[in-house]
């Protein structure tokens, strides 16, 4: 993956500033500002309401200012909070793949499909808390920390290896046969 430490070590070192410059936008400028967090979390629960509507729930959602209630069946509610909306994830993985080598063209395409297929998996993600929420309220916390934090996580780094071993790899092989 990494020819050698150097790479390894800029790769890391480029991506632990890019985070800390993301997180210090995130929390002095987008977070008072507060449009962008209730904008993706408003558009994520309407869109986990939606897709429980067609499968015959019926939904009902209440606004906040930092969170949205998802309610089903009108049975207990489902907090979706702005921390819970999916942008760091998005960041997250983007930065992955705009740090490893790869066409632009690539990059272009396979960002914004990766931010979709983790947007819908969030939304999934929320269908099903709010279902063991009805069901398991007991398991909610569990779930929410554990459970769903590992299959987002993993689903994120199992992106990232397609890019590495289907993308990336053209490129480096390419610039071996160069030298």
């Amino acid at each position: 993956m990494f020819s050698d430490n150097k790479s390894a070590l800029r790769f890391i070192f480029s991506a632990l500033s890019i985070y800390l410059s993301w997180y210090l936008i995130y929390q002095f400028v987008l977070i008072p500002d507060g449009r962008l967090d209730t904008w993706l979390t408003t558009i994520t629960t309407e869109a986990s309401a939606k897709l429980l509507n067609i499968f015959g729930a019926k939904t009902v959602i209440f606004y906040n200012t930092d969170k949205c209630f998802l309610f089903i069946n009108g049975a207990r509610g489902l907090g979706v909070a702005h921390n819970c909306n999916g942008l760091i994830l998005f960041v997250l993985f983007s930065v992955f793949v705009l740090l490893f080598p790869g066409r632009i063209k690539d990059k272009l395409w396979f960002i914004p499909a990766g931010i979709l297929s983790i947007f819908i998996l969030n939304i999934l993600r929320i269908i099903y808390l709010g279902y063991i929420n009805i069901h398991y309220p007991h398991l909610v916390e569990f779930n929410h920390k554990y459970t769903f934090t590992v299959i987002v996580y993993g689903f994120i780094f199992i992106l990232w290896m397609i890019w590495v071993n289907l993308f990336a790899v053209k490129v480096i092989k390419t610039d071996e046969f160069k030298s």
